[in-house]
């Protein structure tokens, strides 16, 4: 399975089912929420941390410019997301989008700059930082 599929098939696995949310009622509360660039999710936090070591195992795909820490630089351009660590095309930015926010509800990701300044960054996207583990000291 390509890494588009496997973020696909995670992303519909934790996104809240018919019957677990109601228009009149709003999210759960204890949805995780997630701002993207293009599109918000709400996702079950129980299914969500299910899926942690595969989106870890995604995040090490990564060019290390995008990971903090040990090696890795501090973020870059959504715009090369699409790009693994060798350099070649793994899918389109759709799935670049689920991925980072599938990470961002985990506390594995997240933008380098407010949204608000995006529109000086080039093609108006955000730089995004990925991390395998989420630090101790750091409040929930």
């Amino acid at each position: 399975m390509s890494n588009p599929d496997v973020i696909r098939t995670v992303l519909l696995d934790v996104l809240y089912k018919d019957g677990e949310v109601s228009v009149e009622d709003g999210p759960p509360e204890d949805a995780i929420l997630v701002p993207g660039i293009t599109s918000n999710f709400g996702f079950h936090p129980g299914r969500l941390e299910s899926h942690r070591e595969e989106i870890q195992e995604l995040i090490k795909q990564l060019p290390l410019e995008f990971i903090q820490g040990e090696g890795g630089g501090g973020g870059m351009s959504f715009l090369n997301l699409c790009q693994d660590r060798e350099g070649n095309l793994w899918g389109q930015h759709k799935a670049c989008e689920e991925l980072l926010c599938l990470a961002m509800g985990l506390r594995l990701a997240g933008y380098c700059l407010p949204r608000h300044i995006w529109c000086v960054l080039p093609g108006g996207v955000p730089y995004v930082w990925f991390r395998l583990e989420v630090p101790t000291e750091e409040p929930t």
